[in-house]
């Protein structure tokens, strides 16, 4: 749901690319948001053979509270880091991504 926050509106495909993971497995994620009433699907008006995924108002509705539970996680999380080590476990966490995304394409 976060990635929809920053940008809605998406195909499957354009979510399983910004979240690096099988467009089954988006599919599967996003039944269920269906099913929860966190988006909803629409037919591309431009091409019908693409489903639009669009967060819901609900979800929308939720953004804030799921930022304030995120930054408080984090604080706690990494709350005895110093600054260096924040900068290095992050650059190792997107050295990960990365060979993840190589390996996966």
């Amino acid at each position: 749901m976060f990635i929809l926050w920053k940008t809605d509106h998406l195909t499957i495909s354009e979510i399983s690319k910004e979240a690096s993971l099988a467009k089954n497995t988006v599919s599967a994620v996003i039944n269920g948001m269906v099913n929860r009433g966190l988006v909803a699907r629409t037919i591309n008006p431009t091409n019908r053979r693409q489903t639009i995924i669009s967060l819901t108002e609900y979800a929308k509705s939720l953004q804030q509270k799921y930022e304030a539970v995120s930054e408080k996680m984090n604080k706690i999380f990494y709350q005895d880091f110093s600054e260096d080590e924040l900068r290095q476990f992050e650059s190792y966490l997107a050295r990960i991504r990365h060979t993840l995304i190589e390996y996966l394409q």
